[in-house]
């Protein structure tokens, strides 16, 4: 193994360790919503109308199982489906007012624990992890 492919290995351990670090020592869990939920709901806030099928491609699942995390979402008034006028087969998919409110409340809870995550990193190793993190997000924006 090279030493770039040892490192990205110790990369990707960190970053598996440092999810596992936020969202297990959370103060308080945000919601009841497992986070699952949580993340669909988060993409539904970005892109208001998208459809079952595209949630399934961006989170890697399939839409049987976007529907098991969309119901109870619908049943809590925090996401609508609508009928696509032009494909009566497909459903959109949009926020509430609810569900936005629920969503920046937890977002709120969430920075509040980075900030204090992140305490001891001076301004310039956060914009330094910033910058390396846009830098990741645009090279596979660009593969995709």
């Amino acid at each position: 193994m090279t030493d770039r492919e040892q490192l990205i290995q110790l990369v990707h351990s960190d970053i598996i360790r440092m999810k596992h670090l936020m969202l297990s020592t959370l103060p308080c869990k945000p919601s009841e919503l497992p986070w699952a939920q949580i993340d669909l709901l988060f993409r539904v806030t970005e892109r208001p109308g998208i459809t079952a099928g595209q949630l399934a491609e961006n989170l890697g699942t399939s839409p049987s199982a976007i529907a098991q995390l969309v119901s109870p979402l619908e049943k809590q008034g925090l996401i609508v489906k609508e009928t696509d006028p032009s494909d009566r087969r497909i459903s959109l998919l949009t926020a509430t007012p609810l569900g936005c409110e629920k969503l920046e409340r937890m977002k709120t809870v969430a920075r509040q624990h980075l900030s204090e995550l992140m305490a001891d990193l001076s301004d310039g190793e956060l914009r330094t992890l910033h910058e390396l993190q846009q830098k990741m997000i645009a090279r596979r924006s660009q593969t995709n």
